[in-house]
């Protein structure tokens, strides 16, 4: 067994995946917008909104003060750019090695 093997979706889960894309392009073609930090994704109406950086000097809002519809789950978010590794369970583990 593969690496590709143990991390493919089941039928289920791949159906669910598509549900997904499909509910982010419809909420991006009705206008909604993303902002992502730690573990939240966040949802919000995009009409009026340019960008949401960092650089406190350009906005009077900061994103503390307003509700947004989110998404707790740090496998949304993104983190740093550098080198990141896949830890099996022991039975993953066992699967990859052909001991299963």
């Amino acid at each position: 067994m593969t690496l590709e093997d143990l991390l493919e979706l089941t039928p289920a889960q791949l159906k669910a995946w598509k549900q997904i894309e499909s509910g982010v392009k419809a909420f991006k073609k009705a206008g909604g917008a993303f902002y992502s930090v730690l573990e939240s994704v966040n949802g919000y109406n995009g009409k009026f909104v340019d960008e949401i950086t960092g650089d406190e000097r350009e906005s009077n809002y900061p994103t503390a003060n307003v509700h947004m519809h989110s998404i707790f789950d740090a496998g949304l978010s993104g983190f740093a750019d550098d080198t990141h590794f896949i830890h099996l369970t022991d039975k993953g583990e066992a699967l990859l090695e052909g001991d299963a």
